[in-house]
């Protein structure tokens, strides 16, 4: 697994270095790295291979083995161990303080105060609903489940654009009355930044689910499934952006004059797919039938 600390994260160190702030600096450095060790060990206690730990000015992303987008809930337990990781230091720091252990501990001290304040910041932003943040993921995950991989995406994709914007410009306001500094400013860009990245990623995350998706059911013996209806009007990309995470999707296509039900299997879609027959409407396919 290895280990990689991002420039804009290396940023985010020097001003709280050059504005005198280095302990803060070590104590957001530490927090975050716990977060995402969390990742990294619920990832592993479910068989998942991390690839790399990537720290970023937002918290940070553990990159893992495999499509996790074809395991919406896998995806959801691995994305909720990062806030799970910060709710329960706060849970300890709160009853030390009120237990008064470890007694040698001065509860009062501001490098304290700051640390339970940076860790309710780290855990109530990682779940907002926008991507690249645990809450994004989760977020698109249950919509995957519902309305296919590629919308969930889009739709958690322009969520995430709308909060960063919306935060840039609290920014703005923060820093103009003295309420917040310039570093919320510059997460929010930065988290707007991401976004764009992953919306300018978004075909390569398609394709490769798909691509794992066929692989994975060339030799399905046994799956969980579900069904869904589709007119003889549609092409077949546009059905197979429809097919929903987490379980293999058989498709009853009714023809024009709604008198017959064709039965397409998943993985014979992909295989058209695969085909470069994408925009091939569904009516010629179930001819051939």
């Amino acid at each position: 697994m290895r280990f990689r600390i991002n420039p804009w994260f290396l940023a985010l160190l020097a001003f709280y270095f050059f504005t005198g702030l280095l302990y803060k600096a070590l104590l957001v450095f530490l927090l975050v790295t716990g977060h995402e060790l969390a990742h990294a060990l619920v990832a592993r206690l479910l068989g998942i291979r991390v690839r790399e730990i990537e720290l970023l000015p937002v918290g940070g992303v553990a990159r893992l083995e495999g499509p996790l987008e074809l395991k919406p809930f896998t995806d959801i337990i691995i994305a909720a161990a990062g806030p799970a990781f910060n709710f329960n230091l706060l849970i300890l720091f709160f009853a030390g303080q009120k237990l008064g252990l470890p007694q040698e501990v001065d509860y009062d001290w501001p490098g304290l105060q700051y640390f339970w304040r940076i860790n309710v910041l780290l855990l109530v932003f990682n779940l907002l609903p926008a991507l690249p943040l645990d809450g994004g993921r989760i977020h698109r995950a249950l919509l995957a489940t519902k309305l296919g991989l590629k919308r969930a995406t889009e739709l958690t994709l322009y969520l995430s654009s709308g909060l960063a914007l919306s935060l840039m410009l609290l920014g703005l306001v923060g820093l103009y009355l003295g309420i917040t500094g310039l570093d919320f400013f510059l997460v929010a860009f930065f988290l707007l930044y991401t976004a764009r990245k992953e919306k300018a990623s978004t075909p390569y995350l398609i394709w490769r689910t798909l691509l794992e998706r066929h692989r994975i059911e060339q030799n399905l013996m046994l799956a969980e499934g579900q069904v869904l209806v589709a007119g003889s009007q549609l092409t077949v990309l546009e059905l197979v952006e429809k097919l929903r995470a987490g379980g293999y999707n058989l498709v009853c296509v009714i023809d024009e004059e709604d008198s017959c039900c064709y039965w397409i299997k998943e993985h014979e879609l992909l295989d058209i797919l695969l085909n470069g027959e994408g925009e091939t409407r569904l009516k010629k396919i179930i001819k051939r039938c």
